[in-house]
């Protein structure tokens, strides 16, 4: 369970809101002080909730990430991976986009980072990205991975990149951007169905099923 504590004042009032995960949701407190009266209330907040999810997210993956590629200092290839992974976030999605410029679906998205980062040529849908690499197990998945998952009723029909410390990034929908999440989340831990590690100079050409 974490907290974290906001403080706004103006010159009549003070608000203090304290919030943290309650069984996967967030309950705040919320103090109010008025003059010389202190008045409690305790709200569900249904937005508050969203808002707070989305930003220690987002703040949690970006901290985790960096703090990943900084322990990876002597693997160049996932450090350029990862950097240009980063540089893309909060580009808008576009299904079957392959340019930032005018957005990118998810396994544009990984097609694009592999070949600016490092040089390396994918596929261009998730499920033949799925067959290029060596397969990787769930306990030895490392950043740079590719990740995939089951979104549209068959296996690797979505993709992403694993960032370190369970997070990865990706473009997930068309109601989204690109951005960070957990593996360990209910839906993506749920449609989980692999991972494929890639290197330079390797045979990336789909392999045979």
């Amino acid at each position: 369970m974490g907290f974290g504590q906001y403080n706004a004042t103006d010159c009549r009032l003070t608000y203090c809101f304290l919030f943290g995960f309650f069984e996967n949701r967030i309950k705040s407190i919320v103090i109010v002080r008025k003059c010389s009266a202190v008045k409690i209330k305790w709200i569900d907040f249904m937005i508050l909730n969203r808002f707070f999810k989305s930003v220690m997210v987002a703040v949690t993956g970006l901290s985790l990430t960096l703090g990943s590629t900084v322990a990876m200092a002597d693997d160049g290839f996932a450090q350029k991976l990862l950097g240009k992974a980063m540089q893309l976030i909060g580009v808008k999605y576009r299904y079957g986009g392959t340019s930032p410029e005018t957005g990118l679906d998810c396994s544009g998205y990984v097609q694009y980072v592999y070949k600016s980062a490092v040089g390396v040529s994918l596929p261009r849908t998730a499920a033949q990205q799925a067959r290029v690499g060596d397969n990787v197990g769930t306990e030895e998945v490392r950043p740079g991975d590719m990740v995939f998952f089951n979104t549209r009723g068959f296996s690797n029909s979505h993709v992403g990149i694993y960032v370190g410390n369970g997070m990865f990034v990706h473009s997930p929908n068309s109601r989204s951007k690109v951005r960070f999440d957990t593996l360990d989340s209910g839906y993506w831990k749920k449609h989980y169905t692999g991972a494929r590690r890639v290197s330079k100079g390797s045979n990336n050409a789909p392999q045979a099923m």
